[in-house]
């Protein structure tokens, strides 16, 4: 698809009272000479394009075709780009700072785009099962999500058991996640030497790698017997069951595989960061006889309130309030007491 074609698109949508917002992420799993439009988002009035960039290049030469027909651009600023040499310039793969730095700055915001992936991971798992603490969860891949989505989940009182095609990785990273959790946590992640280990022992699956993996005939079973474990697999990467055991899985048991969908951690982003550009910080407003407000998560140096918005702090509630203690959404600093 042309760039202009794309912009044409966004034009029209636009013109229709719809906000563009693209998200821009990078990949090293990914080798293309141009940006790749993976998905299309759309929530209340907001439509999301997300693009896949493989290089600094990249990114700064879409940033600069789109700009003039998008409001705002959420950058990833994770680095995954390789160091790469061009045309004698060092480039350092980080895209956030090289279209910062060759763009127009103030229409862009970072984020964490692999963050956004565990927390939507961690809502599907809660959504899914409740109460997640005692469970017996299996992660396959032990990349960056991997390793992330492990240390959340032992945090959360799951026993996690880790597979990679590398049993030292898997051991080293277990060790790493048992020296670093909480102490009150009981839980803890331990290495697994097969995948038949994983898909025997597991309540629920998660697939963080990058390239299909091969069931034995002892995991399938598992996966199609008539009994508890396991009852989830979210493929949260590019890995892939293969096609032949995927449709034997999905005969026996239609729900059992689910593909991971960011698109609420996305709306949940894209939304807070717009209400916080159109509400800038303000430290403190007297707004009633004596009575001071703080917002936005600035520290007061003496007793107020904390609300919404210190500039107008009745904003989301009914108005006419003859007394201010009766505000739902304004606090007293300090400790709380319960009855």
């Amino acid at each position: 698809m042309k760039i202009r074609d794309i912009n044409e698109q966004f034009e029209r949508l636009s013109s229709q009272g719809f906000k563009i917002v693209p998200t821009i992420v990078n990949s090293s799993g990914i080798s293309s000479r141009t940006p790749i439009l993976t998905s299309l988002r759309s929530f209340n009035n907001i439509i999301s394009p997300s693009f896949v960039v493989s290089s600094q290049d990249q990114a700064v030469l879409l940033v600069q075709h789109i700009s003039s027909y998008v409001q705002e651009i959420f950058v990833d600023a994770e680095k995954k780009i390789p160091f790469q040499v061009h045309n004698d310039e060092f480039l350092l793969g980080n895209i956030y700072s090289a279209i910062i730095q060759n763009t127009f700055p103030n229409k862009i915001f970072p984020f964490k785009a692999n963050d956004l992936t565990v927390d939507s991971l961690l809502d599907t798992l809660f959504t899914h099962y409740t109460d997640l603490a005692g469970m017996q969860i299996g992660v396959v891949g032990l990349g960056n999500i991997g390793s992330k989505i492990s240390i959340a989940l032992v945090e959360c009182g799951v026993s996690v058991i880790l597979y990679s095609r590398d049993f030292n990785r898997a051991n080293n990273i277990a060790s790493f996640i048992n020296s670093i959790k909480p102490s009150p946590t009981m839980s803890m992640a331990s290495p697994a030497a097969t995948l038949d280990q994983i898909f025997f022992s597991s309540q629920a699956i998660l697939l963080c790698g990058n390239s299909t993996i091969n069931l034995s005939k002892f995991s399938l079973e598992c996966l199609v017997s008539p009994r508890e474990n396991p009852d989830l697999i979210i493929q949260v990467g590019h890995d892939l069951i293969g096609s032949h055991h995927l449709k034997r899985i999905l005969e026996i048991s239609p729900f059992l595989v689910h593909r991971l969908d960011i698109s609420d951690s996305i709306e949940k982003l894209i939304n807070s960061q717009l209400i916080l550009k159109n509400s800038p910080p303000v430290a403190l407003s007297d707004y009633y006889s004596k009575r001071s407000f703080v917002s936005h998560g600035l520290v007061p140096t003496f007793p107020c309130y904390v609300v919404n918005d210190a500039r107008s702090p009745l904003a989301l509630v009914k108005d006419n309030y003859q007394d201010l203690e009766e505000l739902s959404i304004a606090f007293t600093s300090g400790s709380v007491e319960f009855e």
